[in-house]
């Protein structure tokens, strides 16, 4: 055991001591994540705060789940810090915890709510916010930030929300399509110009587009599991020898983009040569909006699941 985490690891020693030293070789990159997670039952609740804190730090799909439990810590002030912590992580699968965890806890822990969604600036969360913008108080002030903070990220990345095993068996998957020039669906016309059947699409962080070809029809095997600028359907038809788009959505219940999602599709078409004169989505998914109950009530804490302490 390295002086630090042995230090860490010592009851004896002072928790803000023991916390603060956490904190400090986190922040370094000098801790490894398996020991951080192993102190998320520590007895002090200082040392659990410094554990939230310092798993946000650890970019990994499977922080996050770990922070939803401190979220529901019997100590206030770690699920505090649990809750800024997911914002920071940039984990978009937090939001809709997020804003269930809102409904069941009491005031300043929903100001917290408003900060972590600012700082995770997710634009799927404006249609909570919204409800909260025009009060004229200190809530009124943080939803209206968290609301501009939100409304200006065109370019927010969407983890993919499924199953762990889809996820994994993603990485290795083969047979999507670049579209990088309206040559490639030429090469693949017998596939592409099925209007009957949409290719499942995606737009990768460096704003590449690609199909799913074939075979793949799951967004996240087209992605290969990584994060994504927006994911759909989309329809090709080629009209007096030039390639369109018919039609494109952004319907997909792994990585669930929102509706400003658009713009990136659209510039990789643009870069592909491929016309599309849509101003937006041809429909927009889920039709009753991330806000609804019929939506919410597959995500995590909805109606106070697992929120025990309460």
């Amino acid at each position: 055991m390295q002086p630090d985490t042995k230090y860490i690891s010592d009851n004896k020693n002072s928790p803000h001591s023991r916390g603060n030293r956490l904190l400090e070789v986190a922040e370094r990159g000098d801790v490894n994540f398996d020991f951080v997670v192993s102190l998320k039952k520590d007895e002090e609740p200082y040392v659990r705060s410094s554990v939230a804190k310092a798993l946000s730090n650890f970019k990994r799909r499977d922080t996050l789940g770990h922070l939803l439990e401190l979220m529901c810590d019997p100590e206030l002030h770690v699920r505090g810090d649990a809750v800024l912590a997911a914002g920071e992580l940039g984990d978009s699968r937090a939001t809709f915890a997020m804003v269930n965890f809102f409904g069941h806890v009491h005031y300043e822990l929903q100001k917290r709510v408003f900060i972590a969604l600012k700082v995770l600036g997710d634009p799927r969360a404006l249609c909570f916010l919204e409800d909260f913008i025009e009060r004229q108080n200190d809530v009124g002030d943080l939803a209206r930030e968290s609301y501009s903070a939100c409304a200006k990220n065109k370019d927010f990345l969407y983890e993919f929300a499924g199953r762990k095993e889809m996820w994994e068996d993603a990485k290795h998957k083969e047979g999507r399509i670049l579209v990088s020039t309206d040559n490639i669906l030429d090469r693949y016309s017998d596939i592409v110009g099925r209007i009957d059947r949409p290719q499942t699409y995606v737009v990768d962080r460096k704003g590449q587009l690609w199909i799913g070809g074939e075979n793949l029809q799951e967004h996240v095997y087209v992605a290969r599991g990584e994060r994504v600028l927006s994911a759909g359907e989309i329809i090709f038809k080629k009209v007096e020898g030039i390639w369109k788009v018919d039609y494109a959505n952004n319907r997909s219940n792994g990585y669930y983009p929102a509706e400003n999602s658009f713009v990136h599709i659209s510039q990789a078409l643009a870069n592909a040569g491929i016309t599309e004169e849509q101003r937006g989505f041809s429909e927009i998914f889920p039709r009753e909006g991330f806000c609804s109950d019929d939506f919410l009530i597959f995500q995590q804490f909805y109606r106070g699941a697992d929120l025990d302490y309460l």
